[in-house]
């Protein structure tokens, strides 16, 4: 009786928001374990306009659209 074991070892990838769910897709067809990583807490404290737009470039929450009507298919697509 021939068994195989299969060892697995965690390790971090970062993929970009748009492609998680194709990621997640391709993890699941290859029989990978796929766990998001928590998102760190934002402080209580009140962010002034800028700090919050730096702090959403640091985390690539930023996005482009080519027009306002591309804007919109995106927000509303």
């Amino acid at each position: 009786m021939n068994t195989t074991s299969v060892e697995y070892r965690p390790f971090t990838v970062n993929v970009p928001v748009m492609d998680v769910k194709r990621f997640r897709s391709i993890a699941r067809a290859m029989d990978w374990g796929v766990e998001p990583l928590s998102q760190p807490k934002r402080s209580k404290k009140h962010l002034s306009a800028m700090e919050e737009a730096m702090d959403d470039i640091r985390c690539g929450r930023i996005y482009h659209a080519d027009s306002a009507d591309d804007m919109f298919k995106q927000i509303l697509g």
